[in-house]
């Protein structure tokens, strides 16, 4: 009656807690915020939010390209485009539209300073003469008109650094816009869009991923179980820490991001794995006669312990993603953990009240089965035994060509890589790079370390660096100081295209700015020149190469800019910035934070594993079977050319917290074999017969959960699902194979 009755309190109190985060959880709400991304307390970080402050922020523009039925100057076309840039320049949340039918160009005649149109809408002799002007500059294509005129581009900026709740009202306005104008074909691509496609992925793969779980699960557990109670008990232990997780994250205002919206879908996964384990063992218990309550003391005394370091060891594996600067990633890493020991208390506290209230479950004859399994498991046993000599040797050839392999790892990103190229967005973003000079932001910055104010000297350096960024680097769309001067010095030339260059005196320079004093005051001069810091601004679009080759680049420009400036006496430093860097920046820290934070897990299992058998040998039998699979999928990935970045590195740090459970399980109950069995190998052998099937059902369960994932149209999302199945799997035959021979004498007797 004791029992009952501390059962019935038990039960009250989680569905009490249920309850409460239940309520939290139905608030919880989803986000992406692409600047949450940016390294944390880094000293990149700090020169461009300065940079950020003075200027603007690189990437908070919508790019248009509108292509006609006819040709990029019917007039009734370019008519559509400038009504359309006008409406749009008219929402509060856009700052600025750069469209070609409105710029207007400065033109110095004898009745002063005239604004001449580019394009001249209301005059088709004029617009004529416009179409030529712009087929034969190379400047005006690739920036606002596609590379072989087949569409014209619209720049919109918004406002700064806009939150979500601004971004999908904008989102909102511009769709109704484009539906409004209806135009023959349009790509249009921009953070805003960005962040709502990834938003509205994140939930409809949520529902996904959880569905396909728990239908694979329930598969599983009714093929092991074959009654409805060895599916139903299982599943609710595993629901309810999920239900907390997720309230416990709305309560510390934790939304659901591209990361943490996996959470369910793991949690589920891997609370399922301990229910599986204690539930077998209960079954068993009862399978040989004995007794519901003694079944349940047998239980928890043999599996909950291994239960509790099995569960201790996957929140470690978690906890390690805390040691990387990117707060998502922190994010994703501690809620993880957190779920994983909710998920444990929940299960080893709901599984015996469940036990002890119902009545036993009708225990099916399962002795053909059992039979089958321990005889399986024994030739199993015996073929390990007998080919101890072709494991090892298999073993150390595999390693040693995954070495080879993780020789050939690049850390590599692209942006919007997580969309696959059939994604409308990742089309669009194509489109941009083959016709324009593509949408991968280019920042940078010379600032003058000498009193005077902007000289000639100054201009021509640049020029000569833009020089070297348009040819070698392949930016394009370039606004610099040097840019708006050579519009000056064209407009002062009346509008002549071979005077789009320098000035070629100071005295010219000096004259020019007194011409234009009026405009060396505006907004976009300010743009480009900080007159107070002395910063001159180089800014640009270009294809997004993949942060691997951009640091080729960036250490070439270096160099290159220090040749350039190396006789001025320290009077120029150059810096390269923009969120594209930052990005970049973060995969390198990733696979720095992925060494660190595996160190510490092999550390943290290294001490359970000593003061669980007190043996240095223990810890490197225990170490050799969950290394070996990360090695080997390290290596499958530099043969296959698959990038290290955000999504591939954190997949070990989460696989080897979730494949050593195996182990441990393994090793508690070799631990308690052998204080019963005078020989090893029979210590070793019933362990292995009694922990085998276990420990596959487990893994099929694991495999199968994360496997999941690869539904996803996120490749972040797919890989990670791929490979942590790859690696599950890899360590389950670690676990079968080698464990038994690392724990054996030398040689079979």
């Amino acid at each position: 009656m004791k029992l009952q009755k501390a059962a019935y309190w038990v039960l009250l109190f989680l569905v009490l807690i249920t309850g409460i985060s239940g309520y939290f959880a139905s608030k919880q709400r989803f986000n992406y915020d692409f600047e949450s991304f940016f390294p944390k307390e880094n000293e990149t970080l700090d020169f461009f939010l300065t940079f950020r402050d003075n200027f603007e922020n690189d990437n908070d523009y919508i790019l248009f390209a509108f292509e006609p039925e006819k040709s990029v100057f019917d007039t009734a076309f370019l008519q559509k485009v400038d009504a359309f840039a006008r409406e749009l320049k008219e929402n509060p949340l856009i700052t600025d539209v750069v469209s070609p039918t409105q710029i207007k160009l400065p033109v110095v005649t004898s009745f002063g300073v005239l604004n001449s149109p580019l394009l001249h809408l209301n005059s088709p002799e004029k617009l004529a003469k416009d179409s030529l002007k712009i087929a034969r500059s190379e400047h005006w294509k690739g920036s606002l008109f596609a590379s072989d005129l087949s569409s014209v581009c619209v720049l919109a900026k918004n406002v700064q650094v806009i939150k979500k709740r601004e971004s999908d009202s904008l989102m909102t306005a511009v769709e109704q816009l484009l539906n409004k104008y209806d135009f023959h074909h349009v790509y249009w691509t921009g953070k805003v869009r960005a962040q709502q496609v990834y938003m509205r992925k994140m939930k409809t793969e949520l529902l996904t991923f959880f569905s396909i779980s728990v239908v694979l699960v329930i598969i599983i557990l009714f093929i092991t179980y074959r009654s409805v109670w060895g599916v139903v008990v299982p599943l609710m232990s595993v629901f309810l820490p999920i239900v907390i997780t997720v309230g416990v994250m709305q309560i510390f205002n934790q939304p659901l991001d591209l990361l943490t919206s996996l959470l369910p879908t793991i949690l589920f996964v891997v609370g399922t794995s301990d229910a599986i384990h204690l539930t077998n063992k209960y079954l068993s218990e009862l399978r040989h006669g004995i007794a519901k309550e003694t079944a349940i003391r047998n239980t928890f005394k043999e599996i909950g312990f291994a239960t509790f370091l099995t569960s201790f060891t996957t929140a470690v594996g978690f906890l390690t993603l805390m040691f990387s600067n990117i707060e998502p990633v922190q994010n994703f890493g501690l809620y993880a953990a957190v779920g994983v020991l909710v998920a444990y208390v929940v299960t080893i506290l709901f599984l015996p009240a469940v036990f002890i209230l119902m009545h036993p479950p009708k225990i099916i004859d399962f002795k053909k089965t059992d039979k089958s399994w321990k005889t399986i498991l024994h030739k199993l046993f015996e073929f390990i035994l007998s080919n101890r000599k072709k494991i090892v040797f298999t073993t150390v050839v595999l390693t040693l060509v995954s070495l080879w392999g993780i020789g050939q790892i690049k850390i590599n990103y692209y942006l919007l890589q997580d969309l696959s190229e059939e994604h409308p967005l990742k089309k669009d973003l194509r489109y941009f790079e083959h016709k324009y000079s593509g949408v991968r932001p280019f920042e940078m910055v010379v600032m003058l370390n000498h009193n005077a104010d902007i000289s000639l000297a100054d201009l021509q350096l640049i020029d000569s660096l833009e020089h070297y960024l348009r040819n070698e680097y392949k930016v394009g769309f370039i606004v610099s100081p040097v840019y708006v001067v050579k519009m000056l010095n064209q407009a002062q030339h009346g509008g002549n295209s071979r005077y789009f260059s320098l000035p070629k005196t100071q005295k010219e320079w000096e004259r020019l700015q007194k011409k234009f004093s009026a405009v060396f005051k505006k907004e976009e001069w300010q743009l480009v020149y900080n007159k107070d810091k002395k910063w001159m601004r180089i800014s640009g679009k270009m294809p997004d190469v993949g942060s691997y080759y951009a640091k080729i680049k960036n250490d070439k420009l270096q160099q290159f800019a220090d040749e350039l400036f190396q006789t001025q006496n320290d009077k120029y430093q150059v810096k390269i910035t923009g969120t594209a860097l930052l990005i970049d920046i973060n995969n390198n820290y990733l696979a720095e934070n992925l060494i660190t934070g595996l160190l510490i897990a092999f550390v943290v299992i290294s001490l359970i594993i000593g003061l669980l058998f007190k043996s240095g040998k223990m810890i490197f039998i225990a170490l050799v079977p969950n290394i070996l699979p990360l090695l080997f999928i390290a290596g499958i990935m530099g043969f296959a050319h698959v990038d290290m970045n955000m999504s591939t590195s954190i997949v070990f740090t989460i696989a080897f917290g979730i494949a050593v459970d195996d182990t441990i399980h393994f090793l508690s109950k070799y631990k308690l074999e052998s204080t019963k069995q005078h020989s090893k190998k029979v210590a070793v052998l019933n362990t292995f017969l009694s922990t085998g099937k276990a420990i596959i059902l487990t893994t099929v369960v694991l495999f199968f959960g994360f496997a999941a994932l690869m539904f996803s149209d996120f490749t972040s999302t797919y890989y990670i699902g791929f490979f942590v199945s790859l690696i599950l799997f890899f360590a389950v035959i670690c676990d079968l194979f080698l464990l038994p021979l690392l724990l054996l004498p030398g040689k079979k007797k």
